[in-house]
């Protein structure tokens, strides 16, 4: 007889899997980051504009939304471990054959292949496995994993300009993939499968009265939606913010620091966002994580001084570092074990479109205005949008819900 969810304790090797799940998602995040602040010594050293650098993120980005639908069925079929360690190879061997970069075409095919094999297997295979490992603790089991994500794009980022300003930036690309290696390698071999199958904890789910109102294709729908526009948001100020706080004068490695302040923020943010969704549940804390976002998002360009700049990058970092714990925790509720990594991979497709446009509009707007204004404008509006589609969404999931408890 399976044992009711109420009883069933969630195992502690999962919390293991957890830390592997940070340490290999955050070099997947942070690795996709560290354009930020190869921006200026790459445009310095080959006349690249920002927005040219800038589409590297956004090619980067797409190839982990279209490489994770791949893994994502993998995810639903086979065991975890051999996709992630694909995935530490890949992005580590990217990154050291960046130090012979000598032209776009050779940077967007790296980040191609960085992002469609590494971050794609590292981020869906990850967030796919945890949601199989952890019933009562969900929501803080991925935003812890997303917490180690979170500090990638800051720690990364900030690293690389320290090897940048040390050693130059092709040998910074050579230190950071042999890091990569050594240390995603180790945490790779860590992950194992989870140990109850998706039907059995669909039966557990099901024993606990969870229900879903809507069917698999109407949520998953919905949730293609909303990430295309709050994760344009949230790409903006994250690619940019580097950039803007070099143009108002300050030392690059100031300006590294500001996008680590936000992401440590960030950090905080995705594990308080998973156990928010816990308890007021998941769709719910969504709305409440992108609000925060949206309100701040065009903040950066109307700040004065350095101390208001960090200001807002800590709350702009718990914001969007919450939203993207909620996205995946939602997507998950949404769907039953079985359809785990499909439905994570659709949405975060469209999440990784999101990003990479965003990335893209924000140099584009730059390079066509002279100014970030429009470009954080541009992210204000993304999240009202994106607010509005999740709105609608939970008035369609209670209307529902109400409709079956009456009948």
């Amino acid at each position: 007889m399976t044992m009711s969810v109420s009883k069933q304790r969630d195992p502690a090797y999962g919390w293991v899997v957890v830390a592997a799940a940070a340490i290999l998602m955050g070099f997947g995040f942070g690795g996709l980051s560290i354009v930020a602040v190869f921006m200026k010594p790459l445009s310095a050293a080959f006349g690249w504009q920002r927005a040219e650098i800038s589409m590297a993120y956004f090619i980067g980005a797409m190839a982990a939304a279209f490489g994770g639908l791949a893994f994502g069925q993998a995810a639903d079929r086979w065991p975890p471990r051999p996709a992630v360690v694909l995935g530490a190879l890949v992005m580590g061997l990217s990154l050291v054959s960046l130090q012979w970069l000598a032209s776009l075409t050779h940077l967007y095919v790296t980040v191609t292949i960085f992002g469609a094999a590494g971050v794609a297997s590292c981020s869906i295979v990850m967030n796919t496995t945890l949601s199989l490992w952890f019933v009562h603790h969900r929501g803080l089991a991925i935003g812890a994993a997303g917490a180690g994500a979170a500090l990638g794009q800051g720690l990364v980022p900030y690293f690389a300009q320290v090897l940048i300003s040390a050693v130059g930036w092709r040998e910074a690309y050579l230190y950071l993939g042999l890091l990569y290696l050594g240390i995603g390698l180790a945490a790779a071999l860590l992950v194992r499968r989870a140990p109850h199958s998706p039907a059995t904890i669909d039966q557990m789910e099901a024993q606990a009265g969870k229900q879903r109102p809507l069917r698999p294709a109407e949520s998953l729908s919905w949730m293609a939606a909303a990430p295309l526009f709050c994760c344009i948001c949230m790409a903006i100020p994250i690619m940019h913010i580097a950039p803007l706080v070099s143009d108002l004068g300050f030392d690059p490695q100031v300006a590294a620091s500001v996008m680590a302040v936000m992401m440590i923020a960030g950090a905080f943010g995705r594990v308080m966002a998973g156990r928010l969704a816990d308890r007021i549940g998941a769709l719910n804390a969504y709305l409440v994580v992108s609000f925060i976002q949206t309100f701040f998002a065009y903040w950066f360009v109307t700040v004065d001084g350095l101390i208001g700049i960090y200001a807002v990058a800590v709350v702009f970092g718990v914001g969007y570092a919450g939203v993207m714990t909620c996205l995946l925790v939602t997507t998950r509720s949404m769907v039953p074990a079985r359809l785990a990594g499909t439905g994570l991979s659709i949405t975060s497709l469209s999440g990784w479109a999101g990003m990479g446009l965003g990335a893209y509009l924000g140099g584009a707007l730059f390079d066509w205005t002279g100014n970030y204004d429009l470009s954080y404008a541009t992210a204000a509006g993304a999240g009202v949008v994106n607010l509005t589609i999740l709105a609608m969404l939970r008035w369609r999931w209670h209307y529902k819900s109400t409709a079956m408890a009456v009948a």
